[in-house]
């Protein structure tokens, strides 16, 4: 199972575009996401996430979206977050660039149906 946080600031949200090296979306923009680890509570694992991959503490408020995929042939289940954060964000190994974006613009970044659908969702949700 894998996370994935939309993080808002002032009507923009925080995306990242993948390292180069990544197994998975090697270069791509996405909100920042992560795997649950074994046993791990969803909410612990976005808090965990934001930490490792951007330095913040986060609170997620709910869940905006929830969906299967397939991954290296692994059928995995992501749920989207919408969540608070504190600090401001900096970049680690996972992306090579962090963005404040529109939501909009995030949709038109975005290489993935579903992930489009997600920021969809988003912007009915608030």
């Amino acid at each position: 199972m894998g996370i994935a946080m939309i993080i808002e600031r002032d009507g923009m949200i925080l995306i990242g575009k993948r390292a180069k090296d990544k197994d998975f979306g090697s270069d791509l923009w996405e909100i920042p996401s992560g795997r649950l680890d074994q046993g791990e509570d969803p909410e612990d694992a976005i808090q965990r996430e934001a930490m490792e991959e951007l330095g913040i503490e986060v609170k997620p408020r709910k869940i905006i979206d929830a969906y299967g995929f397939s991954r290296a042939d692994q059928d995995m289940i992501l749920l989207t977050y919408l969540c608070d954060h504190e600090g401001q964000p900096r970049k680690s190994a996972e992306h090579q660039e962090l963005r404040w974006v529109s939501p909009e613009e995030a949709i038109h970044l975005f290489e993935f149906d579903l992930q489009q659908t997600s920021i969809r969702k988003y912007l009915q949700a608030r």
